[in-house]
């Protein structure tokens, strides 16, 4: 499973959109990989990655990222629960690669 916002054109320009998934709970605890990701490629900054639950956030097996190939700056990432937060086998990251 994937949820991502994305500019792909290296010569556009664009900045990506919020991510916000909220809820009691948040599970991304699958069998199989997920992704959630921004990624902007031209001039433009990724966009944000909001979890937040008013229980528990569990998170395994997955990659959230949010990058930047092109002028312009890596999104912020915020995972928040007013429970338990557990984040087993999952790849978080914020990055610049220009």
């Amino acid at each position: 499973s994937e949820i991502t916002s994305e500019v792909l054109s290296p010569d556009g320009a664009g900045n990506g959109g919020t991510i916000f998934i909220s809820g009691g709970s948040i599970s991304i605890n699958q069998s199989s990989f997920t992704r959630l990701e921004t990624t902007t490629q031209g001039a433009g900054n990724a966009g944000n990655i909001v979890l937040e639950a008013s229980g528990n956030i569990a998170i395994a097996r997955s990659t959230i990222s949010s990058d930047t190939f092109g002028a312009g700056n890596a999104g912020t990432i915020l995972i928040k629960a007013n429970g338990a937060i557990d984040i087993v086998s999952t790849d978080i990251n914020s990055q610049v690669n220009s």
